[in-house]
């Protein structure tokens, strides 16, 4: 990778991108069969849907004790993960006990971990659409999606999330296509209604695909509309399941989190609680309640600094890369006001914004950081990339030593 005339076709990139997805294969099955049951965030929950779902054939109603309290998501992860439960015979009764990780739950986590392969996959192929990313940024852009070490988590463990991300991450790589076709536009609109039947935070999708087709066709509203056209049935489809499942379960369209008391969170202590955790989750954070973590001044010394090189290296690069810098902030942008947003219309301390929740845009986010990394110093063009994916490659390795021993 330090070699600069390092291009796709040499031996050495294909070696590299080798090596970087067996390495994620294998920390990801470390931390299937490493961590105890029930010790990812909210994995009984979602288990427990899954598990109603296979054995009644009806998507449970949720309500705020433990373990309905996931049910009101969107249904798709649950109805496709069902047939795991039932091939493996379920029966993955909840325990606070520190216990391997039953047959029923190892199958779920499997399955996750294949959704998460399948997502670096398909981030690879997105950095591949823009002319400004060179053979590295690609290398290290999939090195940041293989070892984000609570992206590790995630696609470890029984969650939602690991659809929503794959899903999110099609849309982007579709509306990256630069020629927007009928079949572009029509694929879009299935992934996006794919993304928000498997969770809701799919939604901040929308204000990303209406900006890039105000992009595509030269900023005419006119224009716009029709490419967007396209987009509607699949997108239409996904919002009236969507709406029909939550009228009847609960006589509300949207359902976020009925029966939740919502208040005003807007006071300077949330607001600085939801930003802190936002930014240390996405990084690194594991366990019940995301308790596995590193003291702060590590996310200081290393994690903070990580993000300013790369901020700063995208500045140097502005002239060269419009249109997806602006695509990018209003993707980045989107995300994190979408997620403040939520936490902050409850009252203080009772919902939490997590890094997870920006992991729709994570192609993005992980382009972004690589061509920063790559372009803030000429003198370290390749080695600051290098140091960073190694820094989460051994973040990763580490939280999975933690569950081991």
């Amino acid at each position: 990778m330090a070699s600069v005339s390092l291009t796709e076709g040499t031996k050495r990139y294909k070696l590299i991108l080798g090596a970087i997805i067996i390495l994620a294969v294998i920390i990801r099955l470390v931390f299937v069969f490493a961590v105890p049951a029930w010790h990812s965030p909210d994995e009984y929950a979602h288990y427990w849907v899954i598990e109603q779902v296979a054995e009644t054939g009806e998507l449970p109603v949720a309500d705020h004790s433990f373990p309905n309290y996931e049910a009101f998501q969107p249904p798709l992860y649950y109805v496709i993960a069902s047939p795991i439960i039932m091939i493996s015979g379920g029966g993955a009764g909840f325990t606070e006990d520190i216990i391997s990780p039953p047959l029923g739950l190892v199958m779920v986590r499997l399955f996750s971990v294949l959704l998460g392969l399948l997502t670096i996959f398909v981030c690879y192929r997105i950095s591949g659409r823009l002319s400004f990313v060179k053979p590295i940024d690609r290398l290290v852009a999939t090195g940041v999606v293989a070892f984000l070490p609570t992206f590790v988590g995630v696609t470890s463990s029984v969650n939602n999330d690991c659809l929503v991300i794959l899903f999110s991450s099609l849309v982007i790589y579709y509306i990256l296509n630069p020629v927007w076709t009928k079949r572009n536009a029509l694929l879009t609109g299935v992934f996006l209604g794919l993304a928000i039947l498997s969770k809701m935070n799919g939604l901040v999708l929308l204000p990303i695909v209406l900006f890039r087709a105000w992009q595509i066709s030269g900023n005419s509203l006119s224009s716009m509309w029709n490419k967007l056209s396209g987009v509607l049935p699949g997108l239409l489809i996904a919002l009236v399941i969507i709406i029909v499942r939550n009228l009847l379960q609960y006589g509300d369209p949207l359902a976020l989190n009925p029966g939740a008391e919502t208040g005003n969170g807007y006071d300077i202590t949330n607001i600085a609680r939801a930003v802190k955790n936002l930014a240390w989750s996405f990084w690194f954070a594991f366990g019940p309640a995301y308790r596995q973590n590193l003291p702060m001044i590590v996310y200081i010394m290393i994690f903070f600094p990580m993000t300013v090189i790369a901020v700063f290296g995208w500045y140097r690069k502005l002239s060269n890369s419009n249109e997806f810098r602006t695509l990018a902030i209003v993707a980045v942008g989107s995300s994190i006001v979408a997620s403040l947003y939520y936490t902050l219309s409850y009252p203080a301390g009772t919902m939490t914004s997590w890094g997870k929740n920006i992991y729709p845009v994570l192609s993005i986010i992980a382009l972004l950081l690589a061509v920063g990394w790559r372009t803030v110093s000429v003198r370290f063009a390749h080695l600051l990339p290098v140091i960073s994916v190694v820094v989460l490659f051994i973040a990763s390795v580490w939280a999975g030593v933690i569950f081991l021993i």
